[in-house]
């Protein structure tokens, strides 16, 4: 497999994590593209190399942006869960007992 099939793999494969909200799963990949690029700097011409870089600054930015807006929702829905919670009703209280 050539190095730009597995970084568009390893882009592919961020994406795909963030936009499950498979956040361990997004660091995971991060890492892993984040190697590639390393490996692509040492390894492939300066403009292939420049044009990779650029390429996964966007992929990086949208996935950060993207989760930014994921963690803002789960916030905001705990917030509501929490309100919410206040309006439970409170759990029965026995005045009762049985002596054996």
């Amino acid at each position: 497999m050539s190095l730009q099939t597995e970084l568009e793999r390893a882009a592919a494969e961020l994406k795909g994590a963030v936009e499950r909200q498979d956040f361990a799963r997004a660091g995971q990949c991060a890492a892993g593209y984040g190697e590639l690029l390393q490996r692509a700097a040492r390894e492939l011409r300066a403009d292939e190399a420049a044009a990779a870089a650029t390429t996964a600054n966007r992929n990086f930015e949208r996935a950060r942006r993207d989760i930014c807006v994921a963690r803002g929702r789960l916030a905001n829905r705990l917030r509501r869960l929490k309100q919410a919670a206040g309006y439970r009703k409170a759990a029965g209280v026995h005045t009762w007992s049985v002596e054996g």
